[in-house]
């Protein structure tokens, strides 16, 4: 599908990063997708990863990258290490306890505080 879509772009959008929005954009199907709906996921999925490629949302979707990225770097040492160590290394949060030497249920409490961080700067930021 990424070939299909990079055809009549410009060329510097490279069909790497029309694959990982691709990615996000399935996904965003399977978050969103209602099978009360009778529609095929395949067919709802395509449409969603698609709409994930246009150029605009391209660089909306780097913007607020750089947004989150930014917003990242902005929390505290704990929650930064838990929610990169979590999200980008993929440990699981007994994993990140033994890491941190404190317990699990703890690293879920410093998760939470870290999203909700979080997802505050990227309200505002909209």
């Amino acid at each position: 599908m990424a070939g299909r879509v990079s055809v009549g772009l410009p060329p510097n959008i490279e069909q790497a990063d029309l694959v990982s929005y691709g990615i996000f954009g399935l996904i965003d199907a399977i978050e969103k997708d209602d099978l009360e709906r009778g529609i095929k996921f395949e067919t709802y999925a395509i449409s969603r990863s698609k709409g994930a490629e246009v150029p605009v949302a391209v660089f909306e979707s780097q913007e607020m990258k750089g947004i989150l990225a930014g917003a990242i770097n902005r929390l505290g040492g704990r929650e930064k290490i838990v929610i990169t160590l979590y999200h980008y290394e993929g440990l699981t949060l007994a994993e990140i306890g033994q890491v941190l030497g404190v317990t699990e249920s703890r690293v879920c409490q410093m998760h939470t505080k870290a999203v909700l961080q979080l997802r505050a700067k990227m309200q505002d930021a909209r």
